[in-house]
């Protein structure tokens, strides 16, 4: 009756742009409606969000992965290079219902935009998220979620708190997995993950988006964004680009975010 599956590759540039591309599939009562689209962080703190006007073209195998897609302003394409250190994670059942993969991190990606974005490049990361029930019937009360990488070095993290005191977590840490996972929040704008000399710090560099993660942007239809939230519920998102900095002094940038169910 529900499936839902989500496909998730972010930009990261030098200078501190971040472009968010996805395509998405959801299976309703038999029906299938797919969707795809990005959205483009400016340094100057403005968001352009941009939903695609056909059908994706997706491509995930051995030599990285691309998205392609036409918009209302033009084409869009992004691609991330694979190699050894960024192969794909496992598969973990964060929940009876829902799973989620890391598929290629800390990689070099590169996106031909439109809406005036013309082509940018930077460190990239991408991953998949499958769910089998409605979001606001798994039970989330928070999920954290956060990824940052340079020339080849990088870290992913995730944690799901569920409303009857359940946890997951895990960490990807320069290719090598790990289920002990320390996230401690270091202040309001400071994140510490792991210890020793696997750790890393994130330090806050501006938030990107605070709000309703289902808002008229992102939905423009009102009878899309009814359904949307039928399905998950109220979600309140804060969304930041960060500075990692390693416990070996590299550093590059970084993005987490939180997402808050039910409130």
């Amino acid at each position: 009756m529900f499936r839902y599956r989500k496909l998730y590759a972010d930009l990261v540039t030098d200078s501190g742009e971040v472009c968010i591309a996805y395509v998405a599939c959801l299976e309703l009562l038999g029906v299938a409606s797919h969707s795809a689209g990005y959205e483009y962080y400016a340094p100057d703190g403005s968001r352009r969000v941009v939903r695609a006007s056909s059908r994706a073209e997706v491509r995930h195998d051995a030599r990285g992965l691309s998205i392609a897609f036409a918009t209302p302003h033009g084409a869009f394409s992004y691609q991330l290079a694979a190699d050894s250190a960024g192969r794909a994670g496992t598969r973990h059942e964060v929940s009876p219902a829902l799973s989620w993969q890391v598929l290629l991190h800390a990689r070099k990606a590169r996106i031909t935009g439109s809406s005036g974005i013309s082509e940018r490049s930077g460190a990239g990361y991408s991953d998949r998220v499958e769910m089998t029930a409605p979001p606001r019937t798994l039970g989330l009360a928070e999920l954290a979620w956060g990824r940052g990488g340079r020339d080849g070095r990088g870290f992913v993290f995730t944690r799901a708190q569920f409303r009857d005191g359940r946890t997951f977590q895990s960490a990807l840490v320069d290719g090598n997995e790990s289920s002990a996972l320390a996230l401690n929040r270091l202040g309001t704008e400071r994140l510490q993950l792991g210890s020793g000399p696997a750790s890393f710090e994130l330090r806050d560099e501006r938030v990107i988006h605070e709000g309703p993660a289902l808002d008229v942007a992102r939905f423009p239809s009102r009878a899309e964004r009814w359904l949307a939230r039928a399905l998950s519920g109220p979600m309140q998102e804060v969304r930041a680009l960060a500075r990692f900095v390693a416990a070996d002094g590299s550093d590059g940038f970084a993005l987490h975010e939180r997402v808050q169910f039910g409130s």
